[in-house]
């Protein structure tokens, strides 16, 4: 593997999970869970 390829594994990696962060901040803004939707916001943010 080279590091083009670890590099663009982990880039693809890390957009995915923010954006799961940003989908479950939508999904608890709209059950009015605000305390979650706020710990999503941090890990989506850091």
């Amino acid at each position: 593997m080279t590091v083009e390829e670890i590099f663009k594994e982990l880039a693809t990696h890390a957009l995915k999970g923010m954006m799961v962060h940003e989908e479950m901040c939508n999904y608890y803004d709209f059950l009015g869970l605000k305390g979650y939707r706020k710990c999503h916001e941090y890990h989506f943010l850091s």
